[in-house]
């Protein structure tokens, strides 16, 4: 029986590429979307169809509910393709994640509003979610929805106290007992990852009630819309609410609805930005004829903030 499942990517380089990030061709959407052209160089390789086999799929920040598959060259001569598809190649900016830090419990950090701690439980209620919509773009750096496990209380439930006094050599022994025992350990691990406790996370969204169902989204959903991510509306307080039980660290998040083909739809919750930094993974595959699997034959990683008009 599975108990998780990871998707990861096994490639080949020999691609070698030339992207470049332009304003959209469909005139009204050079506000909302992010286009760019590509091309690129397969040096050494001789293809047996290339207008067949070779092919791309593009997934932006780790959504592939979203994603563009199957996309064939419109030009290719000696090895080299032309993926500039007269907007094919186009996404649709949405806006910068939101974001909380709960890399402590003890004291209240950014994004949240409190912090309570109880006999059985921590539970942190969030900053209040306001909509977003399209009259405004605000700029802030995000991790395009990631997130990571740390957490600053560790060394301080180490400190010992004598009375008044301070012994922070203690602190040093420990810090450095653990640093050796982890180096020299065949299954060594982070710390943090080990020692991080959890917390119920309260998410909230101001938002009348809409004939649609609301998520938060983010990698810690996996970048979909889970049934324990769906938030319930309470009608007394007008506003959407989650409870997620999260381990300590620093995360990025969004809201989303359920769009067409149960895919995550950010323009009621955060609005359509072309100014928004997102980052694009390409993925090159190789299916040749009487092969038994698809080479990916390169990835090319780039941010939607260098333009090139």
């Amino acid at each position: 029986n599975p108990v998780f499942t990871r998707r990861f990517i096994v490639a080949e380089k020999l691609v070698f590429p030339d992207l470049k990030w332009v304003r959209p061709t469909n005139t009204s959407m050079i506000r909302f979307n992010q286009q760019m052209n590509l091309s690129f160089l397969v040096k050494n390789y001789r293809f047996q169809n290339p207008q067949r086999d070779v092919s791309l799929t593009i997934v932006q920040n780790g959504d592939w509910l979203n994603s563009k598959s199957d996309i064939q060259a419109r030009n290719i001569k000696d090895g080299f393709f032309t993926f500039d598809n007269y907007g094919e190649l186009s996404f649709s900016g949405s806006n910068e994640f939101r974001w909380f830090d709960m890399r402590s419990l003890r004291s209240r950090r950014s994004g949240i509003n409190t912090i309570e701690n109880t006999k059985n439980s921590t539970n942190v209620l969030l900053q209040l979610g306001q909509l977003r919509n399209n009259s405004v773009y605000s700029f802030n750096y995000d991790f395009n929805g990631k997130f990571y496990v740390d957490n600053y209380d560790i060394f301080n439930r180490f400190t010992i106290f004598s009375g008044n006094v301070s012994e922070p050599n203690r602190l040093d022994e420990f810090r450095n007992a653990f640093t050796y025992l982890n180096l020299n350990n065949a299954w060594n691990t982070r710390e943090e990852s080990v020692r991080s406790d959890y917390a119920n996370v309260i998410f909230s969204l101001e938002s009348p009630q809409i004939d649609n169902d609301l998520y938060v989204f983010g990698e810690f959903t996996d970048f979909q819309l889970k049934p324990e991510f769906k938030m319930e509306y309470d009608l007394e307080k007008g506003i959407y609410l989650c409870n997620s039980l999260l381990k300590q660290g620093y995360y990025d998040y969004s809201f989303a609805t359920k769009g067409k083909g149960n895919k995550p739809d950010f323009e009621y919750t955060e609005g359509q930005w072309q100014d928004t930094e997102n980052e694009y993974k390409i993925i090159v595959y190789l299916s040749e004829f009487a092969t038994r699997f698809d080479r990916v034959i390169g990835v090319i990683t780039s941010s939607s903030t260098y333009y090139t008009n």
